[in-house]
């Protein structure tokens, strides 16, 4: 028996199709499994199967084949009507779609105790749903009995860490007296301190328990210490770091530039962050902070739809639940930047006048997970500078995250 967690708000959702203002058949790769394909091959000798069939196009990679669909000089899916909806879809029904045109934006995920359901952000009404969710008295996700969770076998090891560390993660998040950026501080430390007990072989389930233990009494006291100032970012390293958060942005979204508009829109948006500043680190950080406290009367009306934003990107990423090549602190930094990137582009829209509305969010949080989030691209960045997963010296710039 597996414990099985749900995103609620997939009970709500239904796709736009022509009403939506992006859309998933452009600039992504969409491959067509085998079992599709060999349905489109059986269908009845004619113009349309030989339309569907013309549609794709198949290569050889290290001696496997691959089916792609193809696409058209701007990038769309060939089989993507004027109208904004599939051809495929209206004339064969969603019987004859591919698995990943048929599931997305839902994504299933498991481990050997758990299974969770949820969906990618990249779609714009996922984005909407999530961001407007009243979770004052439901959470974002189903949540199983104490039965089920009881009813469990007992987990190997690994299994056991990152079951604990995902119920002390969601523990942490539902202390909502404390500010969220307070709340993410907390978890970045922790992350460092498990981290320094693995590289010191002496990283177990005991130990574990036990630096977890107390997270009511530590974010008491970190909150303490932000109030009364005595706990802030060095300006240089938040200078170095928001300078990788701006650039990755730039990098990202420039690879993914398409005819767009709104996406293209987001880059120059980040452009406003002068180039001019390069490695002048303070100078870069006063003018993070200046945008940032422009910004954060307006951002602050919106605490809970943040913290769902957070929630389900910890929940897509598998972040700790089911990490990366079983790397925690890749996992979460993977899921703090495009969480760092909405932010900042939201601060420098407040700074060019834009009044935020729920809109204008979650707007920029599916162009950033369409863009930023969605894909390899991220880790590559951090493969590229290996020191972002310096916890230690960057935790205390997750403090102006929100």
């Amino acid at each position: 028996m597996k414990i099985e967690y749900t995103l609620r708000v997939l009970d709500e959702f239904t796709c736009l199709g022509g009403d939506c203002p992006d859309n998933c058949c452009t600039d992504w790769e969409i491959p067509v499994n085998q079992e599709i394909y060999d349905k489109w091959k059986s269908l009845p000798e004619g113009e349309e199967k030989q339309r569907i069939l013309n549609s794709v196009a198949i290569t050889n990679q290290d001696g496997q084949q691959v089916i792609m669909l193809a696409q058209d000089p701007e990038n769309r899916c060939v089989n993507l009507n004027s109208d904004g909806l599939c051809s495929i879809y209206a004339h064969l029904g969603p019987d004859y779609l591919g698995t990943i045109c048929r599931e997305y934006p839902r994504v299933s995920r498991e481990t050997e105790t758990k299974r969770v359901n949820t969906a990618s952000l990249s779609c714009p009404e996922i984005a909407r749903l999530v961001i407007s969710a009243d979770t004052s008295r439901t959470p974002l996700f189903t949540t199983p009995s104490a039965a089920q969770a009881n009813a469990l076998y007992a987990p190997d090891e690994a299994s056991f860490i990152s079951d604990f560390l995902d119920t002390w993660m969601s523990g942490t998040l539902a202390q909502r007296k404390y500010p969220l950026n307070v709340r993410i501080y907390y978890l970045a430390d922790i992350l460092c301190r498990l981290a320094t007990l693995s590289a010191q072989g002496a990283f177990d389930p005991a130990a574990m328990r036990k630096i977890c233990k107390e997270y009511k009494q530590e974010l008491f006291s970190i909150n303490l210490a932000v109030k009364n100032r005595k706990f802030r970012p060095d300006p240089f390293v938040a200078g170095s770091f928001w300078k990788f958060i701006y650039q990755a942005g730039q990098r990202l979204f420039k690879l993914n530039e398409n005819s767009n508009e709104a996406r293209s829109g987001l880059i120059t948006t980040l452009a406003s962050l002068t180039d001019e500043l390069e490695n002048q680190y303070h100078k870069i950080y006063e003018e993070i902070c200046a945008h940032r406290q422009r910004a954060r009367p307006m951002i602050r009306d919106f605490d809970s739809g943040f913290e769902n934003y957070l929630t389900a990107l910890f929940k897509y990423n598998g972040f700790p639940w089911y990490p990366t090549e079983g790397n925690y602190v890749a996992t979460f930094v993977r899921c703090i930047i495009p969480f760092a990137l909405t932010q900042l582009i939201l601060w420098v829209k407040v700074g060019e006048g834009e009044r935020l509305i729920p809109q204008t969010i979650w707007d920029a949080i599916y162009k950033v997970e369409r863009t930023v989030g969605h894909g390899p691209g991220i880790y590559k960045e951090l493969g590229e500078n290996i020191t972002l997963l310096r916890l230690d010296k960057y935790c205390a710039c997750l403090l102006d995250i929100y």
